[in-house]
């Protein structure tokens, strides 16, 4: 997953990195590059879409308070059906 979002460099942007293999549940270790200034107490939050690829009613699957870049330490539910479509 590459996610770039740079519309105004005046506003704190957010770079996604790459997951490099498939999972069946468990742990999964989420890259992310963050520009800008952000307040402390910020939460960077890792979401997992539904099968077919929509974030319209995403599950949270791991969180971090940091202002800096890093990696979200996060976990796939178990429960989660087999599918390709997922995106994080």
């Amino acid at each position: 997953m590459i996610v770039t979002l740079f519309s105004d460099f005046n506003i704190p942007q957010v770079l996604g990195g790459t997951l490099s293999k498939s999972f069946c549940g468990g742990s999964v270790s989420v890259p992310y590059t963050s520009y800008g200034t952000f307040n402390s107490g910020n939460q960077f939050i890792a979401q997992l879409s539904n099968a077919a690829g929509s974030f319209a009613t995403p599950v949270t699957i791991g969180t971090v308070t940091s202002v800096n870049s890093g990696t979200i330490n996060a976990v796939i539910p178990t429960a989660t059906p087999t599918g390709t479509g997922y995106r994080v």
